[in-house]
């Protein structure tokens, strides 16, 4: 019981944890108001924001498993450690955002060709749309520094995310209050524009995620670094190669050099070592392996 409580208390100090925790409820809330307003006025664009909602919170609870398990040591299964959890939870979240898009279209299709139309809206939905802007408003700027912090794509995912609804709740805002005026159709055509930006969104999470576990290069800007970091170092005469890509959302780097002087075998040793643990000193940089070449 004791280890288990330990065990809880140390997810819980994790900013990554309550971050996502803090998403997955916050978005299952809303997911519950939004669908329930919405079946009760047949309104659309509050169903398809509600759906929104519901991917949202599928997808933090994927997120949630995933921070848990990025965090894990490595073991003998996985050597590495367990960087790609978060850019695969990112790579679902962008999946279910493909369908819940691709619901969304289909519906307002149906609903523009047999004409269905919203019922008595009251002021239930527009308080409901209301309280997930401001609620969103304030997630996002949460995750984003959070994200930052942690250099997390599955969170940074999550900031993006929820940028983007507060401008689908914005516009199904829009669609009802033009319905409430007597403007029906706007309802359904704010579900269909909700739609394509759901599809926008999942393309875009889902490209980045799969960069990352890819193992894609992380860019000239960190290379450049490496290389100055390197080159700082008196014993070394030149870099011969110079290699990273991603592990998850951390970077592994590969560099060979030159020394500047002969040396024993174990000078080359320790001058391996000086310049690896500098490499490492470098921002996002988790791992580095040097070899130091014979002139």
């Amino acid at each position: 019981m004791k280890s288990l409580f330990d065990r809880v208390s140390r997810l819980i100090e994790r900013p990554g944890f309550v971050a996502t925790l803090t998403g997955l409820i916050v978005n299952t809330v809303l997911c519950v108001f939004k669908l329930g307003v919405g079946f009760s006025t047949s309104s659309l664009a509050l169903l398809s924001d509600g759906v929104n909602s519901l991917t949202d919170a599928v997808s933090s609870l994927a997120i949630l498993i995933a921070v848990r398990y990025s965090h894990e040591a490595p073991d003998e299964g996985h050597p590495f450690g367990h960087r790609r959890a978060e850019p695969i939870a990112g790579l679902i979240l962008a999946i279910f955002a493909g369908i819940a898009g691709f619901e969304i279209l289909q519906a307002a299709a149906v609903r523009l060709y047999t004409g269905e139309t919203v019922q008595y809206l009251g002021p239930w939905p527009f308080v409901v749309l209301a309280g997930s802007v401001l609620a969103k408003g304030v997630l996002s700027v949460f995750f984003q520094r959070i994200g930052e912090r942690m250099n997390s794509p599955a969170i940074l995912a999550g900031a993006a995310d929820s940028r983007i609804d507060i401008l689908i709740s914005l516009g199904a805002l829009l669609g009802i209050t033009g319905a409430h005026f007597g403007f029906l159709f706007m309802d359904t055509l704010v579900a269909l524009v909700i739609s394509f930006f759901i599809f926008r969104t999942g393309y875009r999470i889902g490209s980045e995620n799969i960069d990352y576990l890819m193992g894609k290069s992380p860019g000239d800007e960190l290379l450049n670094e490496v290389r100055s970091v390197v080159t700082k170092h008196a014993d070394v005469k030149r870099i011969d190669e110079l290699r990273a890509h991603y592990v998850g959302h951390y970077i592994h780097v590969e560099a060979e050099i030159s020394a500047s002087r002969p040396m024993s075998r174990r000078g080359v040793h320790d001058l391996e070592e000086d310049v690896r643990s500098n490499i490492e000193e470098i921002l996002w940089v988790d791992r580095a392996f040097v070899h130091v070449n014979p002139d």
